[in-house]
């Protein structure tokens, strides 16, 4: 500094005290003599901006790594993907988001369209039943947990949501969205072993009709039936017609119309059409939709062979099964 100040302090002090001229001469000569300091400087600067980004990428891809694993932990054991490739696995892994929803906060809303799939890393949520008119809850039709998962009807087939999913606590969530769900699904139902009627039987044997049934009873069942979505003021079956079918719903809400006014309502858990197939007689009601209703429906052929005696012998909801059979 000495050195400098003994060599060039008076230059320096003739310059900056002869004028603006001057001055601004002696700030061009400081820039020209110190452009290679300050290009150095910057360089300087964004090497350490790029060592900070890639050890930050670093970090999040370790963080990452570490859900991915146990987002495929978790689809690994549910019943739905039984049997898919750890190849198949571990591309859907790759392709899950983590998402967090605080308390009261939904993931999914009844009737919208289906995008994603989801599986609960922690927290509670409720599955719950909304008027579709007013948007208030009617009822909680189940919670779900820590490796529980939903979303995965609507995708399948293409239906809108038939409840809402809200958080009880803050809650997360690994979220897989349509586009990588219909490519898991379209490369495991070429996988010979992949079975999805483990998931639809057990989906089954959660309704009240059907869960006496034992195992290859439930499978049988598979055969003789369909899941059905029906949407809002659509009917399902009309007073008059001829029974064909047996339905138990697994969501939404219908009425029950005898000549034009309604006598009841019936949700979750319910079954209409079996006075039809057990007398032998033409619908003694019609039956709409009031919300999206998931329902299954079961051909002639499987009620005689698989539910017909539990309501002969009032051991399925005797109570409704012999009123209404004696009603009519």
């Amino acid at each position: 500094y000495i050195f400098w100040k003994i060599l060039f302090g008076g230059l320096v002090s003739t310059l900056w005290h002869g004028g603006v001229y001057t001055q601004v001469l002696l700030v061009a000569l400081a820039l020209f003599v110190l452009n290679p300091v300050l290009r150095g400087l910057i360089n300087a600067v964004r090497a350490l901006a790029r060592r900070v980004r890639a050890l930050s990428r670093r970090i999040r891809f370790r963080m990452q790594r570490g859900w991915r694993v146990e987002a495929a932990e978790l689809i690994d054991q549910l019943p739905l993907f039984e049997d898919v490739p750890e190849d198949l696995l571990s591309n859907l892994a790759g392709r899950v988001r983590l998402r967090t929803f605080r308390a009261g906060q939904p993931v999914v809303r009844q009737g919208e369209r289906a995008e994603a799939f989801y599986v609960v890393r922690q927290g509670v949520l409720r599955v719950v039943e909304d008027d579709p008119e007013t948007g208030e809850e009617l009822r909680t039709l189940r919670s779900l947990g820590r490796g529980e998962a939903f979303g995965e009807v609507g995708l399948a087939e293409a239906s809108p949501r038939t409840a809402t999913v809200r958080a009880v606590q803050e809650a997360e969530v690994f979220e897989l969205d349509k586009g990588a769900f219909d490519e898991l699904l379209a490369d495991a139902l070429r996988v010979p072993k992949f079975a999805p009627t483990v998931q639809a039987a057990a989906e089954l044997r959660r309704l009240p009709s059907f869960s006496h049934l034992e195992p290859d009873e439930l499978a049988e069942l598979l055969q003789h039936g369909e899941w059905i979505n029906v949407s809002p003021a659509e009917t399902v079956v009309e007073q008059g017609e001829i029974g064909d079918a047996f339905y138990a719903i697994s969501s939404g809400q219908v009425e029950v119309l005898e000549d034009g006014v309604r006598v009841r309502t019936m949700g979750p858990g319910d079954h209409f059409g079996e006075i039809a197939l057990l007398l032998d007689t033409p619908r003694t009601a019609t039956v709409r939709a009031i919300t999206p209703v998931r329902a299954f429906r079961l051909d002639r052929e499987g009620f005689d062979k698989l539910v017909k005696d539990s309501f002969r012998k009032g051991t399925l909801n005797p109570a409704i099964a012999l009123d209404r059979v004696e009603e009519h």
